[in-house]
């Protein structure tokens, strides 16, 4: 996938400055435009901003998925990510998730921040190795310390339900 956006340059002596960043598979090219002429006059105080701004942005766009860590590579048979597991229930019960379907409490679902609809996950609890097979059909968790949120069903497998909350590992078992 490609974004450009274009803007008209007045000034001949623009320079673009190139950042490629590789991101779930997919490269994606940022082109800034700075007037060289401003910059030899500004160049202390521009340059190192300029830098501490394309740091900041490939940093974000490094860290997405929530908490914990793992390989972010999908089609990797081990374990793909290890964090806090949290669930939710009956707040949420028939709402729409993000996939558009109704959600279920009783379903073995899950959501995820990153992985693509229909991919089932094992979730093993780390505590009491209880393992279960969800399918993601939702987004989250919004939550910057947590990895997954699981169904009241799935919760209550693992024996999370009452702890509210669990260290898991995510083993992908089939892509969508």
């Amino acid at each position: 996938m490609e974004i450009s956006y274009l803007t008209p340059l007045e000034n001949v002596n623009a320079m673009p400055i190139n950042v490629s960043e590789k991101f779930f598979g997919n490269l994606f090219q940022i082109t800034f435009f700075a007037d060289t002429e401003g910059m030899k006059l500004r160049s202390t105080f521009f340059k190192p901003l300029l830098m501490v701004m394309l740091l900041g942005l490939t940093g974000c766009m490094e860290n997405r998925g929530g908490g914990g860590s793992g390989t972010g590579d999908v089609t990797d048979p081990g374990i793909y990510q290890t964090g806090i597991a949290s669930w939710y229930g009956d707040q949420f019960q028939g709402r729409p998730t993000a996939s558009g379907e109704s959600f279920n409490m009783n379903d073995l679902t899950a959501a995820h921040l990153v992985l693509p609809f229909g991919t089932k996950i094992d979730v093993t609890n780390r505590t009491n190795g209880r393992r279960i097979t969800v399918r993601i059909n939702d987004r989250g968790p919004y939550k910057n310390d947590r990895i997954i949120d699981l169904s009241k069903r799935a919760a209550m497998e693992l024996g999370m339900l009452e702890t509210g909350v669990a260290e898991v590992e995510l083993r992908i078992v089939s892509p969508s």
